[in-house]
């Protein structure tokens, strides 16, 4: 990766440090998966269902705030892998239960060590306070986001402007 030096409205602008953090993090747990053969959102999919228990897959769709084909698809990735099984609802003949296999359980554990690792390394630059504080802080900006998306603020955004290119400060 090239070191050159970035424009200081990219550097200063919190969401393209973001986005550009979040995307290299995102592809070296991605790597560090690879061995399990499962992703960073697969690995989701079984973290709720180990958590939560049997559930159909709208309201994982829900969970993960994906649309409901992308979760068919990753339900069924996961069922070809043995890593969950489906059950029919017993009220409702279009709904499956989903639950997770000892298999599953099992790679869930696999993955939670690979994160714990990862994290410590990734995260090493911070102390155990800002990691914290960062933890905390990434919460509230998500169910700030969640509220605005509620109130229906992003239907001016279907095709905003990328944000990492925009200037926080003048």
């Amino acid at each position: 990766m090239t070191k050159e030096t970035l424009p200081d409205l990219l550097t200063n602008s919190l969401g393209f440090n973001f986005g550009r953090f979040a995307a290299i993090g995102r592809k070296l747990f991605h790597q560090k998966l690879l061995p399990l053969g499962v992703d960073d959102t697969q690995l989701s999919v079984l973290a709720i269902l180990n958590e939560k228990g049997p559930l159909v897959q709208a309201r994982l769709s829900d969970y993960l705030g994906i649309d409901k084909a992308t979760m068919v698809s990753l339900v069924n990735a996961l069922k070809s892998k043995g890593l969950v099984s489906k059950k029919p609802h017993p009220s409702d003949r279009r709904a499956h239960h989903v639950y997770i296999t000892d298999r599953g359980r099992e790679t869930l554990w696999q993955a939670w060590e690979i994160s714990q690792e990862f994290t410590d390394e990734l995260f090493s630059v911070l102390s155990s306070e800002e990691r914290a504080m960062l933890i905390d802080m990434l919460n509230r900006l998500y169910h700030h986001s969640v509220e605005l998306q509620e109130k229906g603020r992003d239907e001016k955004c279907q095709n905003p402007p990328n944000p990492h290119y925009l200037p926080t400060h003048r």
